[in-house]
């Protein structure tokens, strides 16, 4: 499945000071990797110690969101306390369903109120746009469709994004 193969490609790159999002049981076994010094799982998005990090840590290294982003109530809080966690040259991972197009799409419009409701999944989320807009670089990005019965995760973007640095024009 898609989200299987997202994930272990996250967790090759991770090192150093890892904040995970998710906290899914299933995503802690990625983290007992011998290059990483600290992790901290967070239940999740909304989980109320992000902002108590944002507000006293600062420098993980790696931010890892499994089908995180696309739950988070209030994504912009998520990505300004992701912003302030993250240390300089840091890596924000992400592994999301995105946006479909078809019958699909439609399906995922009419049962959007259900799922938001039932799993907190945010369908018509463009994560990956999303992330762009938050002021974040893509680095690199993979999708793939996986033939799989779970409809929302049929089509998976995963990759990395680092936060955008904006250059003073030259004088």
């Amino acid at each position: 499945m898609a989200v299987h193969t997202g994930r272990r490609a996250v967790a090759q790159t991770l090192s150093g000071r890892v904040l995970d999002l998710g906290g899914a049981e299933s995503h802690r076994t990625m983290h007992r990797r011998s290059q990483i010094e600290t992790c901290v799982v967070l239940d999740g998005p909304d989980d109320e110690r992000l902002v108590e990090l944002a507000t006293r840590e600062s420098g993980f290294d790696h931010i890892v969101a499994i089908c995180a982003l696309s739950r988070a109530a209030d994504l912009d809080a998520t990505f300004a306390a992701v912003k302030a966690v993250l240390a300089p040259g840091g890596r924000l991972h992400f592994v999301e369903p995105v946006s479909t197009s078809g019958r699909i799409r439609t399906l995922s419009r009419l049962a959007r109120p259900v799922v938001a409701a039932a799993a907190g999944f945010h369908l018509e989320r463009n994560v990956v746009q999303e992330i762009r807009d938050a002021g974040f670089t893509i680095c690199d990005i993979h999708r793939e469709r996986s033939a799989t019965w779970k409809w929302p995760f049929q089509h998976i973007a995963w990759g990395s994004a680092r936060i955008s640095v904006v250059r003073a024009a030259a004088l």
